[in-house]
């Protein structure tokens, strides 16, 4: 025995996601017209002024609605007992997002020629004429339905005014409503009978999408809970945006510290690279250093050996208390040298002899300081090279003596 499982039951959205719509039966009906000079900002106040006129009982028990198009020179009106509805049971009217008539989608649709819309609600039916090109309904009516019985527009015609010429007659239903992101509805609707088999026009507008202000003016509940309700939701729209837009935000900074920290992490391990190459290129420095110095060594044929030595002479040949602490050879055959005299009389005297002896040019003046009867100097000289005297050549086969007669 092959057992089906049971079908899963369909989620119900919450209340506040849902569009309740009330039997259009249950709502007197009247159409008013507009008078000239009424702007839109004021067509609600003359909507509950004409109700004021036409219901028996205080707008304050009513729960009720108006209809205008723009550009249209009446009004439809509706309104319902509240203590009806709740004896009915339609009670709790805030916890829902919408709370409309069930004729309201049709009566907001939008045709290209008159028409004459047969309405068949689960629980109502309701006939209404729509002007072409859109436009507040000129007639409508409504009555209840049952179940059992087949729908029956006969008794709703009797009181219809006469159509206007090529109009058309549709028979429709309504077969769902879907809910936008913002929580408008769109009313579905589908055909009933065969009538819109000849009206492709129809499917242009079986889906009734009505402006938000619209839908605020045909909701049926207190104008004060609407109004209220309707800046409650603005203020929640604005901020679902703007957590939307700070959640972007947070993505985006978020992206930029994974990016800078990916920055850090690659400008770090480049420094470890730099860093573990370095002494290899201190070497090549100081390799390099080293090949400039013995490259200028060659190029200014320097003789350090020579200038250390005639300067070392010239100290030993004064026989004075001089003193060599550090000797510095630079390019261009320049000698520093730092070291101590005995007295300032002694320091001038070396100074006087490196001059004389025609090796040494001293570069500027010498430093020196006395300091507990020791004076320290440092002086620069450059040595005065010199090319090597080439000795004499005898020519091949003359002796000396002849040289001597010869000279």
């Amino acid at each position: 025995m092959n057992e089906t499982a049971p079908e899963p039951k369909p989620i119900e959205r919450p209340k506040n996601e849902q569009v309740l719509r009330i039997p259009g039966h249950f709502f007197f009906i009247e159409s008013v017209p507009l008078p000239e000079g009424v702007g839109p900002a004021e067509i609600a106040s003359f909507a509950e002024l004409s109700l004021e006129s036409l219901s028996p009982f205080p707008v304050d028990q009513l729960n009720w609605g108006f209809l205008h198009r723009p550009g249209s020179a009446r009004l439809l009106i509706f309104a319902a007992h509240a203590e009806r509805l709740k004896k009915e049971g339609f009670a709790g009217l805030e916890d829902y997002a919408w709370v409309l008539p069930d004729f309201i989608g049709l009566a907001l649709a939008e045709c290209p020629e008159n028409t004459e819309l047969l309405f068949e609600g689960e629980d109502s039916l309701a006939l209404l004429h729509l002007p072409k090109d859109g436009g507040t309904p000129g007639f409508l009516v409504c009555a209840p339905r049952s179940a059992e019985e087949a729908a029956d527009f006969e008794p709703l015609r009797q009181g219809a005014p006469e159509l206007p010429l090529y109009a058309s007659t549709l028979r429709v239903r309504p077969s769902g409503i879907e809910l936008s992101e913002r929580g408008l509805p769109t009313f579905l609707h589908e055909a009933a009978d065969a009538t819109m088999a000849d009206h492709g026009e129809f499917r242009e507008w079986t889906a009734v999408r009505p402006r938000e202000a619209e839908l605020w003016d045909v909701d049926v509940r207190p104008v004060a809970f609407k109004k209220a309700e309707r800046s409650g939701r603005r203020l929640s729209h604005w901020i679902a945006r703007a957590t939307g837009w700070a959640a972007v935000l947070a993505l985006a900074l978020l992206g930029a510290e994974l990016l800078l920290f990916a920055g850090e992490r690659w400008k770090e391990a480049r420094e470890e690279e730099v860093a573990a190459q370095m002494p290899a290129v201190r070497r090549i420095e100081d390799q390099q250093s080293l090949t400039v110095k013995l490259e200028q060594v060659a190029q200014n044929e320097l003789r350090p050996i020579d200038m250390l030595e005639l300067a070392n002479q010239v100290r030993l040949d004064l026989d004075a208390n001089i003193e060599y602490d550090e000797t510095v050879i630079e390019g261009r055959n320049r000698l520093t040298i730092e070291g101590k005299a005995g007295s300032v009389n002694e320091l001038n005297s070396y100074m006087d002899s490196l001059r004389r002896s025609g090796n040494f040019r001293v570069v500027g003046e010498p430093k020196s300081s006395t300091r507990r009867g020791e004076t320290i100097f440092t002086v620069t000289m450059e040595y005065l090279q010199r090319e090597p005297t080439a000795p004499a050549v005898t020519p091949a086969g003359t002796d000396e003596t002849e040289s001597e007669e010869l000279g």
